[in-house]
């Protein structure tokens, strides 16, 4: 009798261990934007007062209708705190803006602190989103020591994006000395000396891009780890291990998909270079300055539609890779299931609503993005969460947070 009830159990907690719980997002396109419209007009009427109530209300609702196995998520962050917080920014860059009047030092000095201290409020932001949100009266949390976090996030990449600049440089040094020998000993041709500068110019373009998809590969992986092996549910951890060969697979096929956008840019800026600079130097006929600004124009706008496709391709293999890769607690996993074609599907719909709603489409591409997101994404295992026990640690300051997203430093994952 024992022996059967044992193995009735293990076989239970098998099944538990190995159920799917899907995510259900419950928001509403008509109810969001309500809400949108409400928290715009008071905020243009309060003159942004409103807005730290606005974004409280937003993260609440997306997070109050996100559902995992019949829970929902809470965010708990106080509107007046965030008030606070954004008062305190207002004051820093009026004493910014004028401290480039008392002297430009203080401008650079200001600029420099700032980015000495964007690995803390960095890390303070994903402390402070953790710790306000919940899931069964359970908070999450995020723990680190700021040592590894600077070099993470700041000199790592900063060393190694000035190790490319040189070598760039060097590559396009080296190739001027052999021009100039060249040049002193034969001379060059008018067509000879433009074929020249071309090839030049992208030798050191494509080697550029290279050395920066590599370091990006290289920075993303660090940070994912960093990221997620320091997040907390209670008293419990997430982990993740990954491989650095993922991720240069994933960004060799990013620069891939990049590549022809690239060379058509490029052929684009050889059309510039045998119109108004050349010419202008060597007193050949001009051609029209309209064809000039189209000719760079759309180069410019080829080179921003090939960046939006290879970073769409990078957002949905780097979060299937992580996704995939992560567990809690040895107990559950995670699947992410998007592709690339419907998630580049969703990012033009939205952005065409958007541009023809004259930005009134925003919430409902919100909404739609949400859902997309939702409906990709699995949770495997025992979701009951029985042993998880509440951490003590739920105070945090929105000071960081909000002095994050309002300079905007680009550094979230």
């Amino acid at each position: 009798m024992e022996k059967t009830t044992n193995s009735y159990l293990n076989i239970e907690k098998e099944n538990l261990c190995s159920e799917t719980h899907p995510v259900i997002f419950h928001g509403k396109k008509s109810e969001y934007f309500l809400i949108w419209l409400v928290n715009l007009l008071l905020t243009i009427i309060t003159l942004g007062v409103y807005s730290a109530w606005a974004t409280v209300r937003t993260r609440r609702y997306f997070l109050g209708n996100t559902e995992i196995n019949g829970s929902r998520f809470e965010y708990h962050a106080s509107a007046f705190r965030i008030f606070l917080t954004r008062l305190i920014i207002v004051v820093l860059l009026v004493l910014f803006i004028v401290s480039e009047y008392i002297h430009v030092g203080f401008k650079y000095a200001f600029l420099a602190t700032l980015f000495l201290l964007t690995p803390y409020f960095l890390v303070r932001s994903w402390r402070f989103n953790a710790i306000m949100t919940s899931y069964r009266n359970v908070r999450f949390n995020f723990q680190t020591n700021y040592s590894k976090a600077y070099w993470i996030i700041l000199l790592l990449p900063f060393l190694l994006i000035v190790a490319s600049i040189v070598s760039v440089y060097g590559i396009g040094s080296v190739i001027s000395i052999i021009n100039t020998i060249n040049q002193r000993n034969n001379g060059y041709s008018y067509q000879e000396l433009k074929s020249f500068y071309f090839v030049m110019s992208i030798v050191q373009i494509a080697v550029m891009t290279v050395l920066l998809y590599l370091i990006a590969s290289f920075r993303s992986k660090k940070i994912y780890e960093f990221f997620v092996n320091h997040l907390c549910f209670g008293k419990s951890n997430f982990s993740i291990k990954l491989k650095y060969s993922k991720f240069l697979n994933i960004y060799g096929i990013a620069f891939l998909i990049f590549l022809p956008f690239l060379i058509i840019a490029a052929l684009g800026f050889y059309q510039f270079l045998s119109t108004e600079v050349f010419h202008a130097n060597y007193n050949v006929d001009k051609k029209s300055t309209s064809f000039v600004t189209s000719v760079l124009f759309l180069s410019y706008i080829d080179v921003y539609v090939g960046f939006f496709v290879s970073y769409a391709y990078i957002h949905v293999a780097t979060r299937r890779l992580v996704i995939n890769t992560m567990e809690f607690n040895n107990t559950l996993n995670f699947k992410s299931t998007m592709t690339f074609s419907s998630y580049l599907l969703l990012l033009i719909t939205n952005a065409l609503l958007v541009i023809f709603t004259l930005g009134f489409g925003a919430p409902i591409a919100q909404i739609r993005y949400a859902n997309y997101m939702a409906e990709n994404t699995k949770i495997i295992g025992d979701l009951s969460l029985k042993n998880e026990i509440a951490h003590d640690d739920t105070h945090a300051t929105a000071l960081h947070d909000e002095v994050l997203n309002e300079f905007d430093l680009g550094l979230s994952i």
